[in-house]
């Protein structure tokens, strides 16, 4: 049986990108997404965000300071 549902590797840039108020959403599943071996596996600019970090398995280099491990934002 697989470990992981998803698996992005071996990107030259980086493994998932969020730019221009943009937002990347890792769904919750059996299976764990698995993200590693890019050259930077997370990236979101300033006005993006990557939502449901917890399902990553194996993320060792990010530059994203808006990942949230909730797959939804709190709202207000």
């Amino acid at each position: 049986m697989p470990k992981h549902g998803r698996t992005v590797t071996g990107g030259m840039h980086a493994g998932l990108l969020a730019t221009n108020l943009s937002s990347i959403d890792v769904a919750a599943g059996p299976l764990q997404t698995s993200v590693g071996g890019n050259a930077v596996d997370l990236f979101c600019d300033a006005g993006s965000i990557i939502t449901g970090g917890a399902n990553l398995a194996g993320v060792p280099k990010k530059n994203c300071a808006n990942l949230l491990s909730d797959e939804t934002l709190t709202l207000p």
